[in-house]
């Protein structure tokens, strides 16, 4: 499949396309600088979003080559359902209506606004 010239990078940003590669099992497009005189390159895949699974920022060189200063790189990626635990709510949360949470808010107060 040919990626386009030009793809929406991280952050609303432009940048050139400049190639394709795959990182954790995942399509990735290899977004250059969207400004002159920068070297940054961000690893995007297009199929999650445009998530950023890696990104470099780099200043570029007399000489042409590329100096990083800064660099993240995507540690672990497991696609599929969450865990469910994590949505959980304990055994301390009830389920209210709307006019026990006022009358809970309130304190019993009554009269009041």
């Amino acid at each position: 499949m040919p990626y386009p010239r030009r793809v929406l990078a991280a952050r609303g940003r432009f940048g050139q396309a400049t190639g394709r590669t795959a990182l954790f099992g995942q399509p990735v497009n290899v977004v250059g600088p969207g400004t002159l005189g920068s070297g940054g390159e961000r690893w995007v895949a297009p199929a999650l979003e445009c998530k950023e699974l890696q990104w470099q920022n780099a200043t570029l060189q007399s000489d042409g080559s590329r100096k990083i200063d800064f660099e993240g790189k995507l540690v672990s990626f497991t696609l599929g359902e969450p865990d469910v635990r994590h949505f959980e709510l304990g055994v301390s949360y009830a389920e209210i209506t709307r006019s026990e949470l006022l009358r809970r808010q309130m304190g019993g107060r009554r009269g009041a606004l």
